[in-house]
């Protein structure tokens, strides 16, 4: 939310084009090509003359927590993601990419041409086009930047956000109060968040599970959601090893 909250808004203040797209994805299967996707309409889209463009490249949907995330439907032929980059470089205004969860590409399989292509446009037109970075996994960031074999080596700085305190339980506490009618444990919400590691995105999960259905714990909700997510990553690993005859298959 602070990218769509803060940063975009500033952005687009400042005369700049913005783009976002989220890389996570339900099963994994299809985000690199999304991303592509997304980039070419973002490209096109910019391409109409009418002013300064804001463009959510991977939400279709929203849910009352803002966890729901759709996905743009693929395109026939795209071009690759570099010449997109020079395309959005050629506009009048400048543009901001802001690509968050950017550490999942570093865990789907057979999207090191995507990356490198990623780099080489950003590479070429730093001048019009800036990105922001962002990604809940410490170690997958790592897997992206700081590994000495990876195309984004060095790429970027890192800057750490400071972790988000007790208002932020509080004010999700708040939420579920209003929406529930329930009395919410403020304390417990905090406790909960140290334990998913101060994460916003599984906290929010967590509490929105609760509002839709409010006979939910905070240990079930948080169990529950837990589980899910570990079975998500599961089902990118399984879906990661199968050939693509049978990714067709099954798709």
């Amino acid at each position: 939310q602070f990218l769509l909250k803060d940063i975009a808004p500033t952005a687009e203040r400042m005369g700049f084009n913005v783009f976002y797209f989220s890389f996570m994805d339900d099963t994994g299967a299809n985000v690199a090509a999304d991303f592509q996707t997304a980039l070419y309409h973002f490209a096109q889209s910019i391409r109409t003359g009418s002013g300064i463009k804001s463009f959510l490249g991977s939400l279709n949907k929203i849910d009352i927590m803002g966890i729901g995330i759709g996905r743009e439907n693929k395109a026939e032929t795209l071009p690759k993601i570099s010449d997109i980059i020079t395309s959005i470089a050629h506009d009048n205004a400048p543009t901001l990419l802001l690509l968050d969860e950017v550490q999942e590409l570093a865990r789907i399989k057979d999207t090191s041409g995507l990356i490198r292509s990623l780099r080489t446009g950003l590479d070429i037109n730093q001048n019009r086009v800036k990105t922001i970075f962002t990604g809940s996994s410490t170690n997958g960031l790592k897997a992206m930047f700081n590994n000495s074999k990876a195309p984004f080596f060095h790429f970027a700085h890192a800057l750490d956000f400071p972790l988000l305190g007790k208002e932020f339980t509080d004010f999700l506490a708040d939420v579920y109060q209003k929406r529930t009618g329930k009395q919410a444990d403020k304390a417990a919400f905090y406790t909960m968040f140290k334990r998913l590691n101060h994460t916003p995105m599984y906290m929010r999960a967590v509490v929105q599970d609760m509002i839709i259905t409010p006979e939910l714990s905070l240990e079930e909700a948080a169990s529950s959601r837990l589980q899910q997510l570990n079975e998500q990553h599961a089902e990118k690993g399984i879906w990661a090893e199968l050939k693509p005859i049978e990714q067709a298959i099954l798709a």
